[in-house]
Parts: C-alpha cells; sequence; structure tokens
C-alpha cells in the first residue's frame, strides 16, 4: 500500500486524508470495496475463492487486467458467483486471442456490458451453470471473431 500510494503522501495537502481514503475502509457500497487498496485486495481473493477446482484458481485471471475487475465485480456482476465464475473461465479460456485484440479493455467493458442486459431479461443467478457458461462464453466469442 506504501509503494502504491505513498509517493503521493508528500505532495499532497491533506496527507492523513490519503490514508484514511486508501488504507481504511470508509463508506458503504460496491464501491468502497473497490476504492480501499487493502479491501480490494481482499475481496479480489475472497470473489475467486473456490470458484475453480483449486481454490484461488481463478484470481490470476481477474488479476490480469484492470479491465476485467472494473467490468466484473464493480458492477452488480461481481454479486453473482456463478457469472464471475464464467466469465472469469472464459476469459481464461479464450485469454490468448484477447492477448491479440488491440482495444482489450474496451471489448470486456463492453462485453460485461453485455452479459448485465442480458441480466435484465433473466435472473442470472437462476440459469443453470452449464448454460450461464455457453451464453457468457459465445458472446465473448463472437466478440472476438473479427480479430481471429
Amino acid at each position: 500500500m506504501h509503494k502504491r500510494w505513498g509517493a503521493g503522501l508528500a505532495r499532497a495537502e491533506n496527507p492523513e486524508d490519503v490514508v484514511i481514503d486508501r488504507w481504511f475502509f470508509k463508506g458503504e457500497g460496491a464501491r468502497t470495496k473497490m476504492h480501499n487498496g487493502i479491501s480490494r485486495l481482499w475481496w479480489f481473493g475472497h470473489v475467486t475463492h473456490d470458484l475453480g477446482t483449486t481454490p484461488f484458481e481463478l484470481t490470476e485471471t481477474l488479476l490480469s487486467l484492470q479491465d476485467i475487475q472494473t467490468a466484473i465485480l464493480e458492477r452488480s456482476l461481481g454479486r453473482c458467483p456463478a457469472v464471475v465464475k464464467a466469465v472469469l473461465e472464459a476469459l481464461r479460456k479464450y485469454w490468448t486471442q484477447l492477448e491479440k485484440t488491440p482495444q482489450r479493455g474496451n471489448l470486456i467493458q463492453e462485453w460485461a456490458k453485455e452479459i448485465r442486459l442480458r441480466g435484465g431479461a433473466y435472473v442470472l443467478d437462476t440459469v443453470p451453470e452449464q448454460r450461464l457458461r455457453y451464453v457468457v462464453e459465445s458472446s465473448l466469442q463472437q466478440r472476438l471473431a473479427p480479430v481471429a
């Protein structure tokens, strides 16, 4: 935390505010979990724990790109473990293709938006795992198709 945010302390008008804002859990809602550095790291581990065959199998995928964290965990999708698992598994499966995408951050953001829109049509938490995985994966494949 100090390595990431400490440099700004010397330049800050109110260094105490920076410490309180970045080091301590302050506020309410999903944004708070993502804004505070320590709680953010804890939340990443908590969300990805036991989603795969090994306890933190999908954590690396979540941490591989800031846009993944933003698109999934800072939105309502992050509250549905089945969706988080399907999204992270799809990203891991198609990561090689995704890396070749010039605007992969935008692609991920738009893809997550599409998934959220589908959630407006039916409750994603109730969709059988296999069907959810198919919907999430096929949507990503369609977005990656022009790249291949």
